[in-house]
């Protein structure tokens, strides 16, 4: 479905059913669905906005795509210029999200800007090398619902970085807030990683489960280990429970960066590598190493 107004709203829509050689629903503005139950079958994106938002409050929403399952994004305008009035987030606040990518680099959810999630299930498989169950470029912010994410895809050579590319469960460039959801994280293939932020990963609350028990990933002089949770700019635990097991580093902070538990609980279990790799700093909860 190519929408050629600013926006696709479903409201209480029946059943709707997609099966397209390019993108399942593709549009400009916005994308609101708040009842109903979609499913999409696409040989490209699944929904693809262009200049907007992704909002699902409820409903049933199925994906299954070889690249983006649900992407919301924005490159600027065509003279050059960027609108800071536009938003392209994805929010979750409701309804039930299965979304499988196939493709390298194939991204369940994508967002040029912030992903939130506030209520409601999403379930994230993603296939490909390199892909990640959620991306985006700027913050993620989990406050609620439940959120699983299968990764089973291996690293994939970067070209511009002249590095390999990790599949991962949640990767972002800003930071990972988690207030209150539950959220369960399980990389399968070798090299696979659990959560990579390039800012810091702060906890409130909530429970996040990180899996990833597989070997390290070498081809052409590049290689990738399974890592749990990397954060360049720290980890601040200070409520909720965050578990982790990998065959790697499970808990990976750079020099100058700190793993901060002031309340809360954080086990961190390796096999191969360091539970916790970087500065501990403790004054409150419950710290399990192994």
């Amino acid at each position: 479905i190519r929408v050629r107004g600013n926006s696709a709203k479903y409201a209480h829509c029946p059943v709707i059913n997609i099966h397209s050689a390019k993108d399942g629903i593709s549009t400009n503005d916005y994308f609101l669905m708040y009842g109903g139950r979609i499913t999409i079958d696409a040989a490209d994106d699944g929904i693809d906005v262009g200049k907007g938002h992704v909002d699902i409050r409820g409903g049933w929403l199925t994906v299954n795509s070889v690249d983006e399952g649900v992407m919301a994004s924005y490159e600027g305008e065509a003279d050059g210029s960027y609108d800071s009035s536009i938003t392209p987030n994805v929010n979750v606040a409701g309804g039930v999200l299965k979304i499988t990518t196939t493709g390298s680099k194939g991204m369940a959810i994508k967002a040029a800007k912030d992903v939130n999630v506030s209520n409601g299930v999403v379930q994230a498989t993603v296939k490909g090398a390199g892909s990640k169950a959620v991306n985006a470029d700027g913050n993620v912010i989990l406050s609620g619902g439940k959120i699983t994410a299968m990764v089973e895809g291996i690293p994939v050579y970067d070209e511009e970085d002249d590095d390999v590319s990790s599949a991962a469960g949640i990767r972002t460039k800003g930071t990972l807030t988690l207030g209150g959801a539950t959220v369960g994280i399980k990389a399968t293939a070798e090299g696979g990683k659990g959560i990579n932020s390039v800012g810091s990963v702060q906890m409130n609350g909530g429970t996040l489960s990180v899996v990833a028990m597989s070997g390290k990933y070498s081809s052409g002089g590049h290689s990738s280990r399974a890592r749990g949770v990397t954060a360049d700019g720290g980890i601040s635990v200070a409520g909720g429970v965050l578990r982790v097991r990998t065959l790697d580093d499970a808990v990976h902070v750079p020099e100058a960066a700190t793993v901060s538990l002031t309340a809360g609980a954080l086990h961190a279990f390796s096999t191969d590598g360091k539970a916790l790799a970087g500065t501990v700093a403790q004054t409150g909860g419950w710290l399990v190493t192994r």
